[in-house]
């Protein structure tokens, strides 16, 4: 089968989760047979061909007002908003999509983040009786920011601007042939809110890349216990519910390293704020020498997450997570994930949590039922489940 991915971002290009899981997907793909083109943006004025680990991705400029990706300084508001405004339905770059459509004409086209090419590129699909498929990694299709959030706070209700921005998207949602949602609770949101009226609907987990080894490593109780964040250092993440949690801890035999980065201005401003000599800030760390340092991973965020990554990662190495209760995370404790849910900005929770931790106890003591979700997460089941729903949606 052919296939053609959509994908804002696609290694070496990557801000979060979502390209990642793009890329293993794409992968995958290859390896059992299937012929993989991959559309994607990148910050350059002219369109490029590169072959990926085995896959041929076409690299395009973004066709709006700036590179809004990794940008050391946030736009003004009015510049964003129109940002926003040409990506409700982006001509020029479902343009440069139908044209490798008709150069490739694959057999079904599965989307992911389409932010920068907008919604239209459905439309291109659809013009040429290619299938779509239409996998949801975040709320972008819902929420401009894509996180259901808005002055750090989560919305209860969607209010009048993404309602306004997001109109376009609902209502082309209709030509979308199947939906996966990559969690329960993402694909639950969108339904709650009647998008993809005409779609086949599936959840299909991303592919977990497990460590190359999978015993269990006993902590050194010789160094101090240890607690870690990996991610995006922002707002979003809960990374200031951590650090406030933090604050309540006594000081002693204990440290927390902080790996990941964020906008200058607000991560020297955190340092500022929490002075503390157990708070490590290592930048960007590479997962494998993160992870190999931690006793506990803490996952705060404030934003419902679908279903990030860092869960999966630490669980494979058998390291317990303390978790908000948001979005799709604690899905993975259904599954059999090491970890406790708590709710989502409650610092006292974190603290008490983390101070049971420390003492051995709480998350520390429970058991992991580590072969259902690994299985559940394998390259082999999610590739497997992709397969089925290409077939059964180009045969349709």
């Amino acid at each position: 089968m052919k296939c053609c991915i959509i994908s804002t971002l696609y290694p070496p290009n990557i801000v979060g989760g979502a390209e990642k899981v793009t890329a293993k997907l794409a992968n995958a793909l290859v390896k059992a047979g299937h012929s993989v083109t991959v559309i994607t943006l990148h910050d350059s004025s002219e369109p490029k061909i590169e072959f990926v680990d085995g896959v041929k991705v076409y690299y395009l400029p973004i066709d709006n007002l700036y590179w809004p990706f990794q940008t050391a300084v946030k736009p003004p508001a009015w510049k964003r908003i129109l940002w926003h405004f040409v990506d409700m339905w982006n001509f020029k770059a479902a343009s440069r999509v139908g044209k490798i459509l008709d150069a490739e004409k694959p057999d079904i086209m599965n989307c992911n983040n389409v932010t920068g090419f907008s919604v239209a590129v459905w439309n291109e699909a659809k013009k040429r009786g290619i299938k779509i498929i239409q996998t949801l990694h975040d709320y972008s299709l819902l929420c401009p920011r894509g996180t259901l959030t808005k002055n750090g706070n989560l919305c209860e209700t969607r209010c009048g601007f993404c309602v306004t921005m997001s109109l376009p998207k609902f209502v082309a949602s209709r030509m979308v042939d199947h939906v996966v949602g990559v969690s329960k609770y993402v694909a639950a949101k969108h339904r709650e809110f009647s998008y993809f009226s005409n779609a086949k609907q599936s959840v299909i987990h991303n592919i977990c890349e497990l460590p190359q080894s999978r015993d269990k490593v006993s902590r050194d109780a010789a160094k101090p216990f240890t607690f870690g964040f990996i991610g995006r250092v922002e707002h979003e993440k809960g990374i200031e519910i951590l650090l406030q949690a933090v604050m309540h801890l006594q000081q002693g035999d204990w440290r927390l390293l902080i790996a990941g980065r964020g906008r200058d201005e607000y991560v020297n401003g955190l340092k500022t704020k929490y002075p503390n000599p157990n708070i490590q800030w290592l930048g960007f760390t590479k997962p494998d020498d993160f992870y190999a340092q931690i006793d506990v991973l803490i996952v705060p965020s404030i934003w419902p997450e679908p279903l990030p990554g860092v869960i999966a990662e630490a669980g494979a190495r058998d390291i317990p997570i303390i978790l908000s209760n948001m979005g799709g995370m604690p899905e993975f404790l259904h599954m059999g994930v090491r970890g406790v849910a708590l709710p989502a900005g409650n610092v006292q929770r974190f603290a008490s949590e983390m101070r049971c931790a420390i003492e051995g106890q709480g998350v520390m003591a429970a058991p992991p039922n580590m072969q259902h979700w690994q299985d559940e997460l394998s390259e082999k089941t999610v590739i497997e489940r992709y397969i089925a729903c290409y077939q059964q949606t180009f045969s349709s």
